[in-house]
């Protein structure tokens, strides 16, 4: 589930699978510093796009909760 083929389902597995959607991001983000870490290259194409996505996930996260309807 992602910004550019979000499909409604039902609200309350519409809010799990966002928070599910962001915590796995987050773990992406994680993965990506221990890897620049070790290695000392860093992909901010990658962290970009995450990042985005983060943001994203975040505000469809932020309509939900306030009643908004995403179509």
């Amino acid at each position: 589930m992602t910004g550019e083929n979000f499909k409604r389902i039902e609200r309350g597995s519409d809010i799990k699978a966002i928070k599910e959607k962001i915590l796995s991001l987050q773990n992406e983000c994680e993965k990506l510093y221990n890897e620049c870490m070790e290695s000392g290259v860093f992909d901010s194409a990658k962290h970009d796009s995450l990042s985005k996505e983060i943001e994203w996930q975040e505000y469809l996260l932020w309509g939900f909760r306030n009643g908004m309807i995403f179509k």
